[in-house]
C-alpha cells in the first residue's frame, strides 16, 4: 500500500484501515515491490505462461499463491516453503508481520499482554500488533492494570498510540 493509514486524514485519525489487522503496519510502505506486486504483474503481463513454455512445463505447479518464475522454479510467498510452495506455515500478511515485527502475534488464550521491557519505559520504536481472538461463543475482556503514554509537548516528538478495534475504530492515542 503506497499511502499511509493516515493519508488525507485529520490529525489523529485514520482514513485507511486494513481488513487484516496485521496489514496495517505495511500501509505507507514504499520500499519496492512486494511479493504479491510481483505475482500480480507476472499474471497481468502473462509472463508466467512465457516462463512455462521456456521451461517446457505444461502448467504452473506452484501452490499457495506461488508462481512459476524465470529460473524455471516456483517463487514462494512468505509463509510457505518447499519446491512447489506446498508447505503452508502461515498466511502471507502474518508472515510479513512476523518478519517486520517479531512481537506481533495472535492471542487465543487468557493471559497478560505487556510492552517490551515492561515496566521500564520504551526507549526505541516498538511497533507490533497483538490481535486478541476469543474462542467461539466467548468475548474478549481487557483490564488495564497499568497504562501510560508520554505527554506531548513542544520539545518532544514522541509518537505513541494504542488502538483498540472492535468492528469499529475505538482509539486512545497521544500524538
Amino acid at each position: 500500500m503506497h499511502y499511509s493509514s493516515t493519508a488525507f486524514a485529520k490529525p489523529g485519525k485514520e482514513t485507511l484501515v486494513a481488513k487484516d489487522p496485521f496489514g496495517q503496519m505495511f500501509m505507507g510502505s514504499r520500499s519496492g515491490f512486494s511479493f504479491m506486486d510481483k505475482r500480480i504483474a507476472n499474471l497481468q503481463y502473462k509472463c508466467i505462461a512465457v516462463y512455462l513454455r521456456k521451461c517446457r512445463r505444461a502448467s504452473d505447479p506452484c501452490k499457495n499463491n506461488g508462481y512459476f518464475g524465470p529460473s524455471c522454479k516456483c517463487e514462494c510467498p512468505p509463509g510457505t516453503s518447499g519446491t512447489y510452495c506446498q508447505i503452508y506455515r502461515q498466511g502471507y500478511i502474518q508472515a510479513l508481520a512476523s518478519t517486520k515485527s517479531p512481537r506481533s502475534r495472535t492471542i487465543t488464550t487468557a493471559g497478560t499482554v505487556t510492552s517490551t521491557g515492561y515496566p521500564r519505559p520504551i526507549t526505541a520504536v516498538d511497533e507490533y500488533i497483538q490481535l486478541i481472538k476469543a474462542p467461539t461463543c466467548k468475548k474478549v475482556r481487557l483490564t488495564f492494570k497499568a497504562f501510560k503514554l508520554y505527554p506531548r509537548n513542544a520539545n518532544t516528538c514522541i509518537f505513541q498510540q494504542l488502538t483498540i478495534r472492535r468492528n469499529v475504530d475505538l482509539s486512545i492515542s497521544s500524538t
